[in-house]
């Protein structure tokens, strides 16, 4: 940290809960000690003064320092990592890799089982894999064992039901959604992406696709988009589709613009939900799980999200993720399967 490393500070800056939280309390009072000027912010200041979606209760204007830049003269990018303890914070500075994605594989059945989707899929790996691309992946729907002697691994694909009538029925301010509140759904959805150690991007032509994918009649039910507001501004939303002939509202995703307004998540899947029994979808993935209670979770038998990594840096970077403990949240959500 700054003081550790003997960093001229400036000034402090903190948030009311950042006085009642000891680590930060610790952190503040040293700073004062060492004759840093610190100055106590009112509530919500420190989100509209930081450069962040969601800050920590303290922020530090702080000198920059030239040292040790040399050795980076003759190199075209650099990352450093200083004391990283949140692996947010890494995926924030090393944030993408070049993947390539495969929608889907077929053969006439009167050539199968002659080898030639296995060398086709070959050649594209090679191109990629000589192109610079990091990883491929794909969503198997039928024989995940072919792709996996091509070296594809398969990710945590678990589903999750929770009983609507369980979930929490305090009262929110809920209301439907439309095209005009696309922009407040995207930043609300890059606001939870960003805290995530990992996530597939999603420009433009992917929410595009999402909006044609609402209206179209590609899945059975009907669309169904609730959201949260504070004030003027969205912080939560659910996005599924409600099908009576299952007595499930079939969730697809939803996002909450800050921890405090994740308990806004499950009165929200209660609403979509309405008279229907059940809520259920894809485990959501890393962060997003946290805001939903314990439900009956359960292996999926498709689509299997599947990866193989290319590139040396990627390879080193996905070992160490799958030698970490399994996950209680899934890689991707639903609406990242196209």
């Amino acid at each position: 940290m700054a003081l550790d490393a003997g960093a001229a500070i400036e000034s402090v800056y903190v948030a009311p809960e950042g006085r009642t939280n000891h680590s930060v309390a610790t952190v503040v009072d040293r700073a004062f000690e060492a004759g840093v000027r610190v100055f106590d912010l009112g509530p919500g200041v420190i989100e509209r003064v930081a450069d962040t979606v969601n800050p920590q209760p303290v922020l530090a204007v702080v000198g920059f320092s030239p040292d040790a830049l040399e050795v980076t003269r003759d190199l075209t990018m650099v990352a450093v990592l200083v004391d990283v303890r949140d692996p947010g914070n890494a995926g924030t500075i090393i944030r993408t890799a070049d993947a390539a994605g495969i929608g889907a594989v077929f053969t006439p059945e009167a050539l199968r089982g002659r080898g030639y989707a296995t060398a086709l899929l070959g050649a594209f790996l090679d191109a990629e894999r000589d192109a610079g691309t990091d990883l491929a992946y794909l969503y198997s729907d039928i024989h995940p064992a072919f792709y996996a002697r091509l070296g594809f691994v398969a990710l945590p694909s678990r589903t999750i039901s929770l009983r609507a009538d369980a979930l929490p029925s305090e009262r929110i301010d809920a209301g439907a959604l439309g095209n005009a509140d696309a922009p407040a759904v995207r930043r609300v959805f890059a606001a939870l992406d960003a805290r995530r150690p990992f996530g597939f991007a999603r420009p433009p032509l992917d929410w595009e696709w999402q909006r044609l994918r609402a209206t179209s009649r590609e899945h059975a039910g009907q669309h169904v988009q609730l959201g949260v507001r504070r004030g003027r501004g969205l912080v939560a939303y659910v996005t599924g589709r409600r099908v009576p002939a299952a007595d499930a509202f079939v969730l697809d995703e939803f996002a909450y613009a800050r921890d405090a307004d994740a308990r806004t998540i499950p009165p929200l899947l209660r609403a979509a939900a309405g008279d229907l029994r059940t809520v259920r979808g894809w485990l959501p993935p890393a962060v997003a799980r946290d805001a939903l209670p314990r439900g009956a979770v359960r292996a999926r038998s498709g689509p299997i999200t599947m990866v193989l990594p290319l590139s040396a840096a990627f390879r080193s970077a996905f070992r160490a993720f799958a030698n970490a403990p399994r996950s209680a949240a899934d890689p991707c959500w639903s609406t990242d399967h196209i």
